[in-house]
């Protein structure tokens, strides 16, 4: 099996932090994300101790932009081809009604869920296509189908990762047809 890069978002715990276990436990390269650092060098110690995988760190918080490019571009030259982007950044605040929310909480909620989602496939996917080859995971929730009481801003923000879903499935099939016709001589 090829030795894949793999960038996690949200590695320092839960569903990130596994699938970084499952990832290593298939020998693959690791870029870990999240604003724990002192959770994220535990995690990278245990992989890297456990499975024998090289795992490189990157800490910040994936609703900043701008740190997200600075994080990107100050990857040693070896780690920049990301093979599979697992987008798992994400949380929920709050459980209040809709009318009673907080719409400071509601921000943070969306620019981490839905934003940072879609800033981060922005600035890896190109990448991706132009070595035509990539994947990426898009972490979603059946709160994006079943709303509950109290997680209006939640539900609302997975049901947008499904959407996204739905969406970069469509281009990815149009990327392939075109790139198909450019590799087919006989087209």
């Amino acid at each position: 099996m090829e030795k894949k890069t793999v960038l996690i978002t949200g590695a320092s715990s839960g569903i990130g932090e596994g699938c970084a276990r499952k990832f290593a436990m298939n020998g693959h390269r690791l870029i870990l994300n999240g604003r724990n650092v002192e959770k994220l060098n535990a995690v990278k110690d245990e992989l890297e101790e456990k499975y024998g995988v090289e795992v490189w760190l990157l800490p910040f918080d994936v609703r900043d932009r701008a740190a997200a490019r600075a994080a990107l571009d100050s990857l040693p030259e070896e780690w920049k081809a990301i093979d599979v982007l697992v987008n798992n950044a994400g949380l929920v605040i709050g459980v209040d009604k809709e009318h009673e929310g907080s719409l400071d909480e509601w921000d943070v909620v969306i620019d981490t869920n839905v934003k940072a989602l879609l800033a981060m496939t922005r600035l890896v996917v190109p990448g991706m296509v132009e070595r035509g080859r990539g994947h990426v995971i898009n972490m979603g929730s059946i709160a994006g189908d079943y709303a509950y009481p109290g997680g209006s801003v939640y539900c609302a923000c997975k049901a947008a990762v499904k959407g996204n879903n739905e969406l970069s499935f469509a281009e990815a099939d149009k990327l392939i047809d075109e790139l198909l016709k450019l590799e087919n001589p006989y087209n």
